[in-house]
């Protein structure tokens, strides 16, 4: 009897066993669980692109440098590892002081006599006939409206300079001596005008340079040419053509200006 009771006893306390031991494998696999669910998902491993001979490279999974291509299969040259897209608000300001400029050297153009577009150039617009009251000007001297006109845009053209600070052309020290009023003879307008182009386009190009040198692909001012001021450059429109800026408004040049379109 007293050994019966002795295996009774140890197979209670084996059973005992055997459960506690079941409860702690079962809390070792929640807590297994647990800790896997925690670990952040492996992430692919980042491109590395390094600056080859011939253009940017990046590193396969083997270690070896391959050439990156466009779509069609073609390497896409030396500057491309460098040179990164615009920002849409650094855009915007370079794409603003590309049209000022040329607004600037329209008003030279018409000052010396050239049309530009649907405007009329009149190299007489100004001088003694800034005296006269402008309701009566207007109908004294239809030919010089255009030109007296884009004269009186100058003060308000705002210039976008590389430290970000945004100005009109009368409160920028470089730039107000220079801005022409109706009242000065045509030969001082003009000389102030050309004088007015070159300071706005230096600074411009001041800006894209500074962008340019940042490592962003930043498009060259290209000279005018055509009906406008041959001593001055800057972007060239097409006159009808419709342009889209870094934000996405379309707008047609015509007559010297852009005009929205939807």
């Amino acid at each position: 009897m007293a050994r019966a009771a002795t295996d009774e006893a140890r197979a209670t306390e084996v059973a005992r066993h055997n459960k506690v031991m079941e409860g702690l494998q079962a809390e070792i696999v929640r807590i297994r669980g647990d800790v896997a669910a925690s670990r952040p998902e492996p992430q692919p491993r980042p491109l590395q692109v390094i600056q080859g001979p011939e253009g940017p490279m990046y590193l396969g999974p083997d270690g070896k440098a391959r050439p990156i291509t466009d779509e069609s299969g073609n390497p896409i040259g030396p500057k491309a590892a460098t040179e990164r897209a615009l920002p849409s608000a650094a855009a915007q300001k370079l794409f603003d002081n590309q049209t000022n400029l040329r607004r600037a050297e329209t008003a030279l153009a018409l000052m010396e006599g050239k049309n530009v577009g649907e405007m009329k150039g009149d190299a007489d617009a100004t001088g003694w006939k800034g005296f006269v009251p402008d309701a009566v000007l207007q109908r004294l001297d239809p030919k010089g409206i255009d030109a007296r006109a884009a004269l009186a845009d100058l003060g308000s053209l705002v210039i976008h300079e590389r430290s970000g600070a945004a100005v009109t052309a009368a409160e920028f020290p470089r730039l107000q001596p220079f801005i022409p009023t109706p009242k000065d003879d045509p030969e001082t307008v003009k000389k102030k005008l050309r004088r007015f182009a070159q300071i706005y386009r230096d600074v411009a190009s001041e800006t894209s340079n500074f962008y340019r040198e940042s490592g962003y692909k930043v498009p060259e001012l290209k000279s005018l040419g055509g009906d406008a001021p041959a001593a001055a450059s800057g972007p060239k429109f097409e006159e009808g053509k419709v342009y889209v800026d870094a934000k996405g408004n379309r707008a047609r040049y015509q007559g010297g200006k852009f005009v929205p379109v939807k």
